[in-house]
C-alpha cells in the first residue's frame, strides 16, 4: 500500500510545493485520520494563486473563429512554478470550462473556484490509489504532492477520469506532410471545434502535449491565409487587452515537432448514461 501524503501547510498564499513547517501547538483533532480528511477537503477548495487575467469570452467575436466554451480561462504559471507546472495549469484551464458545465458536476466538487496546483497533485495521487494508470503511477513513484515532477497527458487523464470526466487521448505520432508539418492535427482540430458551431453548447478546450511543454487549444481560426489554432500557453504572458494574434499557432509552427498528444472531453450522449464508467486503464487512438 502506498503511504499517505504528508500534510501540507494551508496558511500560506503560495501555490508552490513547499513542505509544511513543524508546529509545537497541540491539534484540536485527536483523530489524525479525521484531521487529514479535513485538511484534504480544504486543500481541494483553495484558489489557485495564479488567477486568470483573461477569459475566452473577452476575445472579440470574429466570423472566422470557432471557439471553445467562453468561460475558459487563461491561467499562467508563476515565477515559482514555471518550468514544471505547465501540465497542471493547462488542467486548470480545462477545469475552468468544465466548472461551467453542470453535466459533469464539477461545481459540486469545487464550488469556490478552479482547484490549485497542490490540490491537483492530491487528486492525482488519489486517482493512482484507486487504480488509475498503475504503470504510470509506478513510474512516477506514486508521489507528486510536495514535489516538482512534470506531468503530461496520462496524468491529466487520471485526474479528469477520477472525477468522472470521460476524457479521450489521440496520438499524432509523426508529421503528416513532406515538409515536416502536421496538417492532420489541424484538420482534426477544425472538425472538433466546427462540430459545436451553431449548437446550444460549445466544446470544451483541448489539452495539447508535445515534448517538453503543453498548451490548451481553445479554438481554430479559418482565414484566407490558412487555418491557425488558437492557443492559451501557460508560460506566455499576454497584454491586458490581447488580440487574436497573441494566440495564433500556425501550421508552420508544427515543423520540427515529431509527436503531438491530444486530450479532449468526449461529449457523446453515451457517456452520460447512468451505467457508464470511465475506464481507469489508459488507451489512445493513433493518427495516422
Amino acid at each position: 500500500m502506498p503511504t499517505k501524503p504528508a500534510l501540507i501547510d494551508l496558511t500560506g498564499d503560495s501555490d508552490t510545493a513547499a513542505p509544511a513547517a513543524a508546529s509545537s501547538k497541540p491539534t484540536k483533532h485527536r483523530n489524525p485520520h479525521t484531521r487529514q480528511k479535513i485538511l484534504s477537503f480544504l486543500r481541494l477548495h483553495r484558489s489557485p494563486t495564479a488567477p486568470a487575467h483573461f477569459q475566452l469570452s473577452q476575445l472579440p467575436p470574429m466570423p472566422a473563429l470557432a471557439l471553445a466554451n467562453a468561460s475558459t480561462q487563461l491561467i499562467n504559471t508563476t515565477m515559482v512554478d514555471r518550468g514544471w507546472a505547465c501540465g497542471y495549469r493547462n488542467c486548470q484551464m480545462l477545469l475552468s470550462s468544465l466548472l461551467d458545465d453542470t453535466r459533469y458536476h464539477m461545481h459540486e466538487r469545487f464550488p469556490c473556484s478552479v482547484p490549485s496546483v497542490r490540490a491537483l497533485q492530491e487528486c492525482l495521487e488519489l486517482a493512482w490509489r484507486d487504480g488509475f494508470d498503475p504503470d504510470g503511477a509506478e513510474q512516477m513513484g506514486r508521489r507528486v504532492v510536495g514535489g516538482r515532477k512534470w506531468v503530461g497527458t496520462t496524468e491529466i487523464y487520471c485526474i479528469l477520469a477520477h472525477f468522472g470526466v470521460p476524457a479521450r487521448i489521440v496520438d499524432f505520432h509523426r508529421p503528416t506532410a513532406a515538409d515536416g508539418t502536421n496538417p492532420m492535427l489541424f484538420a482534426w482540430m477544425v472538425e472538433y471545434f466546427i462540430a459545436s458551431e451553431g449548437g446550444e453548447r460549445r466544446k470544451h478546450p483541448i489539452y495539447l502535449q508535445h515534448q517538453g511543454h503543453s498548451r490548451t487549444v481553445v479554438g481554430v481560426e479559418m482565414a484566407e491565409e490558412g487555418v491557425s489554432l488558437v492557443l492559451f500557453d501557460p508560460d506566455v504572458a499576454v497584454p491586458e487587452q490581447p488580440e487574436i494574434k497573441h494566440f495564433r499557432f500556425r501550421l508552420c509552427d508544427t515543423r520540427g515537432v515529431e509527436q503531438y498528444q491530444v486530450l479532449y472531453v468526449d461529449e457523446d450522449e453515451s457517456v452520460f448514461a447512468p451505467k457508464y464508467v470511465v475506464p481507469n486503464l489508459i488507451s489512445s487512438v493513433r493518427i495516422p
